[in-house]
């Protein structure tokens, strides 16, 4: 964590310009987030050690001071960016006094390009609206045509949902059928094997019964 914010201090040790400033409070930005992500990976570590509280708390510390020296540089940073910025504004109010100084020496000619300026701004305006204009009526043509796309989606889902139950409802439908024709089946066969057995039943009976004789008359 330490070394991330002396690299941090190293690498911006020196901010003169606007584009050094920004750079800098970029790289503050990514500094913290890795000192974060750096006392979140010790204190994983920490809770692997006996003296995970004792080892927690110095990751605390290091952060803080690591962040104490992040904070240096960021405020640096904001101070040179806040100096440019009064040094801009500066700059611009000696040009503006310059340019009332010009107004002064030739108010005609300024008059007529502030008329000029006016117009150019009516323009503008105009041109804005009218491309605001082809614009509104570019996304209501795409809005109309995304929904017609919707509702043609929407009609095809439609269509196949009802083809899949339809093929679902004749798959059921034979299912039952051919269950049904299973069973008759299975009626028919239990019915033969019941005739049959019948049949043998009544064949073993017929077996067992001896042959009826006739008598013989007494006398003869």
């Amino acid at each position: 964590m330490l070394d991330a914010a002396r690299t941090l201090r190293a690498t911006h040790s020196t901010i003169a310009t606007q584009a050094q400033a920004a750079a800098a409070l970029d790289d503050v930005k990514r500094a913290r987030a890795r000192i974060e992500w750096l006392r979140y990976d010790r204190e994983v570590e920490c809770q692997q050690r006996f003296f995970a509280s004792s080892c927690a708390s110095q990751a605390l510390a290091k952060q803080r001071e690591a962040l104490k020296q992040v904070r240096v540089v960021e405020l640096e940073a904001e101070q040179r960016i806040r100096l440019l910025r009064d040094e801009a504004r500066e700059q611009k109010r000696d040009e503006a006094k310059r340019r009332a100084e010009a107004d002064a020496a030739a108010l005609e000619a300024t008059r007529e390009q502030r008329q000029n300026d006016a117009q150019r701004r009516v323009d503008d305006r105009e041109r804005r609206q009218t491309n605001f204009d082809r614009q509104a009526i570019e996304r209501a043509r795409n809005a109309e045509q995304e929904r017609t796309r919707r509702q043609t989606r929407e009609a095809e889902k439609a269509r196949l949902e009802r083809d899949a139950a339809q093929r679902a409802a004749r798959v059921n439908e034979n299912l039952d059928v051919y269950a049904r024709k299973q069973r008759e089946a299975k009626a028919r066969q239990q019915e033969r094997a019941e005739r049959r057995r019948e049949r043998a039943e009544k064949a073993k009976e017929n077996s067992a019964t001896p042959p009826a004789t006739n008598p013989i008359p007494l006398g003869r």
